[in-house]
């Protein structure tokens, strides 16, 4: 039960931190000089990549979550 704890833990820090990687990364595009802001902000990573970064943070907390449900199902169903 100790791993699903922390699986919803690290589900839900992956999920708010690419919510708030792809807010940045939006922000970052609107910008009147975005290829400074990129260079500032990213390191010179393009906006793209730190977008699609972003989706992939919030994809694998989703994953995680729904196999934290499950796992807590089970558990529940075995007591």
């Amino acid at each position: 039960m100790s791993f699903t704890r922390i699986g919803e833990i690290v589900a839900r820090l992956a999920f708010g931190l690419g919510i708030l990687t792809v807010i940045m990364g939006l922000l970052l595009r609107t910008d009147p000089d975005p290829e400074a802001a990129r260079q500032v902000y990213l390191r010179g990573m393009p906006i793209g990549r730190f977008i699609d970064t972003g989706v992939y943070s919030i994809l694998v907390g989703i994953v995680l979550g729904i196999l934290c449900e499950i796992s807590r199902a089970v558990a529940r169903e075995q007591e």
